[in-house]
């Protein structure tokens, strides 16, 4: 497999590399089998403006604590290894209950004040409210942050301007962009989506069970007999848009190596957006005549991957 390089001649300044991989999506030839990933093509590009940038965000919540809750954290320890007995079968929940109630009810009386309190500071009533404020008083909520998850995948906004130096470039550098494109956008299919999926999902002894050779001939016949319907039917399945794998490349002598440690990509990515803009902000002409044609002055590049898993602490590196 020839890879697509931009510039084809490297200069000796030009070193780092971004190398996307391009991966088919398939689904599995029979229902024992998982999904699989093949091999499309390789792409490398000078490594991008915008790459280096990483966008991280959690979702946290604010909750207010009432004295069971405040309990419960200053209980932690009895609280955990409750839990963890009946994880182990060491306890039934009944019993794990009976004696977390029983740890919780130790501070109990000495809550009650501030339980008492909390229900009194709670109410809506105008009066009390504006009492409280004029005896100089008024509620302190009892809150923590709890997590609740992360909210988004990783995304990286790839840019790139790029002014190839000869005919032979910017039609390497065009080859690349239709690629990333292809790659992008979904194809339309040819055989029908129920039919597809019921082909790798079902396994070979259910539709032994369920179908005669009478009803397979049947179910052709009318195929043959309604194609142009079958046409329409097909044309609304889609064949999945391809996936990337990401590396950052140093390029020495005519080799690429690898480098792992300037960021980390340990899953797949997708493009959701891609845009090119052919030619030059300028009242300069837009176009160079080359030996066989003419090409485009300059080519600028926006690509929005997004990984298709979420990036936790597992996947961050030791460097």
């Amino acid at each position: 497999m020839s890879p697509f390089i931009y510039p084809i001649e490297v200069e000796d300044f030009q070193k780092f590399f971004l190398k996307l991989e391009v991966y088919d999506q398939a689904l599995p030839q029979n229902s024992n089998s998982r999904p699989s990933l093949k091999l499309d093509n390789i792409i490398y590009l000078p490594l991008p403006k915008g790459l280096l940038r990483e966008d991280l965000q959690l979702d946290y919540s604010k909750r207010e604590l009432g004295v069971l809750g405040e309990n419960v954290i200053q209980k932690y320890d009895s609280v955990k290894n409750a839990l963890a007995n009946v994880v182990s079968g060491a306890k039934s929940i009944s019993e794990v209950t009976t004696g977390l109630g029983t740890s919780i009810a130790e501070m109990g009386a000495d809550s009650l004040n501030t339980w008492l309190e909390q229900q009194v500071m709670k109410t809506e009533n105008i009066f009390f409210k504006i009492g409280t404020q004029a005896a100089g008083y008024t509620r302190a909520p009892n809150f923590t942050l709890l997590f609740d998850g992360i909210s988004r995948v990783r995304e990286f906004v790839l840019e790139w301007k790029l002014t190839p130096k000869n005919e032979r470039d910017a039609k390497e550098l065009e080859k690349i962009i239709k690629q990333l494109q292809k790659a992008t956008l979904p194809e339309l299919s040819d055989v029908n989506y129920l039919e597809e999926a019921y082909e790798a999902l079902v396994p070979t002894v259910v539709k032994e069970f369920f179908e005669t050779p009478e009803d397979q001939q049947e179910t052709k016949d009318v195929a043959r007999a309604n194609e142009p319907i079958a046409d329409k039917l097909f044309s609304s399945t889609f064949i999945l848009p391809k996936q990337f794998k990401i590396s950052i490349m140093e390029k020495i002598g005519d080799n690429f190596n690898q480098i792992n440690y300037l960021m980390d990509f340990p899953h797949y990515f997708s493009i959701r957006d891609i845009s090119a803009y052919y030619g030059v902000n300028s009242e300069t002409e837009t176009f160079i005549k080359g030996d066989e044609g003419y090409y485009h002055q300059s080519y600028e590049i926006t690509v929005i991957m997004m990984e298709n898993k979420l990036y936790t602490a597992d996947n961050v590196g030791s460097n």
